[in-house]
């Protein structure tokens, strides 16, 4: 005798060791945050981390690069490999650091203050759906609570 089965759909699955766990909280919240940003910044044909590295690069004009990788947690040659692709588009420039001939500085390139500008405008439609979602969340407590998250084992 053959017993049915019935397969539940994900949508219905309830497990408290995990619906308790603030970390795969966290995990679904970035799965759907970033998917709201990448498809604000998909007609630019920017990525998150390139948002994060141009507004960085245009609040600090003339930042070296490895301080933008310690800034955004990302390891020394994939920044080498950010910066590269951001070069190649246009969108910023190195320039050598005439104190230190070694090192180079970043700068937004014309290309790259307009892409930031629409790029800009993308991120606050995307701000705007988040406050949405958030609706009677105090969202300056939440932003202290990620914050200190993010320097746990600092």
């Amino acid at each position: 005798m053959t017993r049915e089965i019935t397969v539940p759909k994900s949508k219905s699955l309830q497990t408290p060791q995990l619906d308790e766990q603030i970390g795969f909280k966290l995990r679904l919240a970035q799965l759907a945050v970033f998917g709201d940003i990448i498809e604000a910044l998909k007609a630019l044909d920017l990525r998150p981390v390139d948002l994060s590295a141009l507004l960085l690069i245009e609040a600090h004009p003339g930042v070296r690069q490895h301080v933008i990788g310690d800034k955004l947690k990302i390891a020394r040659p994939n920044i080498v490999a950010l910066v590269d692709s951001l070069s190649k588009r246009g969108l910023v420039e190195r320039v050598v650091d005439a104190k230190d001939r070694r090192a180079n500085q970043l700068q937004l390139t014309p290309a790259g203050v307009d892409i930031l500008i629409s790029a800009k405008a993308g991120q606050e439609t995307h701000k705007s759906r988040l406050h949405l979602a958030l609706k009677g969340v105090d969202i300056d407590n939440f932003l202290l609570g990620l914050t200190q998250l993010s320097r746990l084992g600092d």
